[in-house]
């Protein structure tokens, strides 16, 4: 049977990769999905990178045929197990590449073959980046774009419980990251500008230990340690300018989520340059320390037109792009 899959009206199950509301890491997509899909009305099973879940047993799923099954994190076993029962009992099944997970030093627990499984048997597959499509054409054809989304109206905002107040500088810069993979960040540019700018003051929120030893950092860098999700508006909001820090040989084929919510806090964004973030308005690619303080003067130096920024913002909800993972099943046989 076929039918219009309407929202609030089933089951998803969530196979993600992070667990759920850790620490940190809480810009991870398939977290991000489950609040929308929560927002949204759906029965949500949120099925962590061990196999536990949150929110709803995977066994609680009632009809599966009114069950959309979207895999984040195609490594596992246990996952590929849901996902195979799930769609025997008629669920509709989307694979979303996050990233290219032979990159990720995850010899242990990802299986390449199992990725190949995800690829070639899911109703329907979704990639974040432009890169991870070419890599999949032998598997698949039909792969479609689509990129991470933001939750507009809780970055937007202007209130939360806890305001702080921040160093400030000439321009006061700003990292939000977890730091989880050391080879994925290059702090070097920035330090460089720090140390030729004492007049500004760059704000680094995240475990910044985990790659680099803070005590070598200039006195107008002040690192903040890890935040929880729920507290990261609130230093987003006062920076000036903020920094996707990474290093471009080991995160070309990613699709960094903080980029967009930067700029729903309003904030121009300097990155390293990445395919899947090309054509967002008020992001500043840099490749070396000189080319970061050319981007920092022109980011500095251009005004942002805020209803043009909001309409953009408007169509890359996390609402949106599950609504476009909806239409792309409408039809599709149960």
């Amino acid at each position: 049977m076929s039918y219009k899959l309407m929202p609030g009206k089933g089951h998803f199950v969530i196979l993600a990769e992070s667990f759920w509301d850790a620490g940190g890491i809480g810009g991870n997509s398939g977290q991000q999905y489950t609040r929308a899909l929560l927002r949204m009305g759906w029965t949500v099973s949120y099925v962590e990178p061990d196999g536990s879940w949150k929110l709803a047993p995977t066994e609680s799923v009632s009809a599966p045929e009114k069950t959309i099954v979207l895999c984040c994190f195609p490594c596992t076993e246990d996952n590929f197990s849901i996902f195979r029962r799930l769609s025997d009992g008629g669920a509709r099944t989307v694979c979303l590449i996050v990233d290219d997970w032979t990159t990720m030093g995850l010899e242990e627990s990802y299986k390449p073959e199992l990725e190949s499984e995800f690829v070639k048997t899911a109703d329907k597959v979704f990639a974040c980046n432009p890169l991870n499509i070419e890599r999949l054409l032998p598997l698949r054809e039909d792969i479609e774009l689509l990129r991470n989304g933001v939750d507009l109206l809780y970055f937007e905002a202007g209130q939360w419980k806890k305001p702080i107040s921040l160093q400030k500088g000439r321009l006061t810069l700003g990292v939000v990251a977890s730091f989880y993979y050391p080879d994925w960040i290059d702090l070097d540019p920035l330090l460089e500008y720090a140390v030729g700018h004492p007049e500004d003051v760059l704000h680094l929120v995240g475990n910044v230990k985990r790659v680099a030893q803070c005590s070598r950092f200039p006195s107008n860098v002040i690192v903040h340690g890890v935040k929880h999700w729920m507290e990261i508006p609130v230093f987003i909001h006062q920076f000036d300018l903020c920094i996707v820090p990474y290093n471009p040989e080991t995160t070309s084929t990613t699709n960094p989520i903080k980029v967009l919510e930067y700029l729903a806090c309003g904030k121009p964004v300097l990155s390293c340059p990445n395919p899947s973030l090309f054509g967002y308005p008020y992001l500043y690619f840099y490749r070396n320390g000189r080319e970061f303080g050319q981007q920092v003067k022109k980011a500095a130096s251009k005004n942002i037109d805020k209803i043009f920024l909001r309409n953009f913002l408007s169509e890359q909800t996390w609402e949106k792009r599950i609504q476009k993972i909806l239409s792309s099943l409408e039809g599709k046989a149960g």
